[in-house]
């Protein structure tokens, strides 16, 4: 059986919202809910991403990506929807100039 505490360090530990960490462990078990949060840290193979179908096809789309070098594969069930496989993990180049974003800046 878990408790609060068990949530709150699953929330600090995934970095996710204890509300929906909360929602996991009632729903899964702690386990499994424990599971997930771990799967949704991890970055993903390719991207799905669905085709208007009323604007294109995902057969130009897919013509469109591909001659940017982007690899793309099609779904074998659904007609409008496409996948871009990631690449990577790319590294990062560290520098020593600092960035600050001031959104409330004018």
């Amino acid at each position: 059986m878990y408790g609060v505490s068990d949530i709150y360090y699953a929330a600090e530990e995934y970095d996710f919202q204890f509300s929906l960490v909360e929602f996991l462990f009632d729903t899964y078990g702690e386990r499994r809910a424990v599971k997930i949060l771990s799967n949704l840290k991890k970055p993903v193979e390719r991207y799905a991403l669905r085709v208007n179908t009323l604007k294109t096809t995902a057969g130009e789309v897919k013509d469109k990506l591909k001659a940017q070098d982007v690899e793309v594969l099609e779904d074998e069930t659904f007609n409008d929807v496409i996948y871009i496989k990631v690449r990577g993990p790319n590294p990062i180049r560290v520098s020593n100039k600092i960035i600050v974003a001031d959104k409330f800046r004018r």
